[in-house]
């Protein structure tokens, strides 16, 4: 894998809203992913998307960011239920995320405290894959990065910090800078 030339893997891009900063003490509420196919075949259609009950209050400070209430929670599966789903959808497949690590921080607790085994080998953090494909950009926050892309993808139900919304911008973010990364005669993992 760490050999295959980029466009010959399978992605999948992960985003996550929590209630907080630390998986010690927040939980998530939502885990969303997409699946980028090998010739960077994004599909639209057949998402991971679930919204998760983390039994604790949603401080309103992130309900600000999110707009992931309490009330569109409270029956939705607990975390243990959404898992396991989440780690079939994306096994076989190498994770992306913007920010990844705040991401994988969160569901590798997660897996520890439901006693799952993740099957992921590597993970690419898209922030680190602009700087190395742009280097010079003022910043690499998504919103940047979805300008400088000219991404315009319109999404229904969604907001620009829900989960859906980040997850399908951040794969075609991954997917352009790939494209630039293999012009500059980088084709796999080995050289990242």
């Amino acid at each position: 894998m760490i050999n295959t030339p980029f466009n010959k893997l399978t992605y999948t891009v992960v985003d996550t809203e929590t209630t907080g900063y630390s998986p010690k003490y927040a939980k998530m509420v939502e885990i969303v992913a997409v699946k980028i196919y090998p010739d960077y075949q994004i599909d639209y259609v057949n998402t991971f998307s679930s919204l998760i009950n983390p039994e604790i209050e949603i401080p309103y400070n992130t309900y600000k960011i999110h707009k992931i209430s309490n009330e569109m929670v409270y029956n939705k599966p607990l975390i243990h239920e959404v898992l396991p789903n989440f780690i079939s959808f994306a096994s076989e497949s190498i994770i992306v995320g913007h920010n990844i690590n705040f991401d994988m921080r969160f569901i590798e607790h997660e897996a520890s405290c439901c006693s799952l085994t993740l099957p992921f080998i590597y993970n690419i953090d898209t922030v680190k894959l602009a700087k190395k494909a742009l280097p010079g950009l003022t910043a690499y926050k998504l919103d940047n990065l979805i300008d400088y892309f000219n991404i315009n993808i319109s999404l229904p139900e969604s907001d620009r910090h829900r989960a859906l919304f980040d997850a399908i911008n951040t794969a075609i973010v991954l997917t352009e800078c790939l494209k630039i990364l293999e012009k500059q005669g980088i084709y796999d993992i080995s050289h990242l």
